[in-house]
């Protein structure tokens, strides 16, 4: 089978598709993508989590497969996180534009989870087994620091959400069913095609 033409990637595969900026025949591994600097990625995440995320931003995690930091999918394979997250409750996902810096790209589904790439590199990339509602491995990238993260947008979807949105410079899309028990502030609010119940 003839090679993909991506500098450093080690995969057996004729076409390699950056998972950062989209590029379905990429000459760069994600770790070289020119929007490394500023791609966007999702956090997807547990209605009882949002109401300190949108007063303080993402928070370093203690723990890990790539150890402590701020875990992102893209997000596609956030949303389905999100979901699997919150049986009953809304799916909560948020849009960041991250800075990745400096990667480190583990091999396989190999794992750091006492974080040594931190010593040398600003993020880490990496393959995730089957979890969170995929049934395949999925890409997974970690940040050392909330200085690396800007919540740009929130998405929303079908269930319960019970807590105040502070977010006035971002966009908040809402679909499905959604029952809010708080007050909402943002930038933007997108319905779409959301049947919303306030109390």
């Amino acid at each position: 089978m003839p090679r993909c033409n991506a500098v450093g990637c080690n995969w057996r595969h004729e076409t390699h598709h950056c998972a950062l900026c989209g590029d379905g025949d990429s000459r760069h591994v994600s770790a070289d993508c020119p929007r490394r600097f500023a791609c966007i990625l999702g956090h997807g995440t547990k209605t009882g989590a949002t109401s300190s995320i949108t007063q303080s931003g993402l928070r370093v995690s203690s723990e890990g497969r790539l150890g402590p930091g701020i875990y992102f999918a893209t997000i596609p394979t956030a949303r389905v996180i999100g979901k699997w997250r919150n049986e009953g409750e809304a799916t909560v996902l948020y849009h960041c534009e991250v800075n990745l810096g400096k990667v480190k790209t583990m091999d396989g589904l190999a794992e750091d989870k006492s974080g040594s790439w931190r010593a040398n590199y600003d993020s880490c990339h990496g393959m995730h087994p089957p979890w969170g509602g995929r049934t395949e491995p999925f890409r997974e990238w970690v940040v050392k620091s909330p200085s690396q993260v800007k919540i740009v947008g929130l998405e929303i979807c079908d269930g319960t959400y019970d807590g105040h949105i502070h977010l006035p410079g971002c966009w908040i899309n809402i679909s499905g069913r959604v029952t809010f028990g708080g007050n909402i502030t943002a930038g933007t609010m997108v319905l779409n095609g959301a049947h919303v119940t306030l109390r």
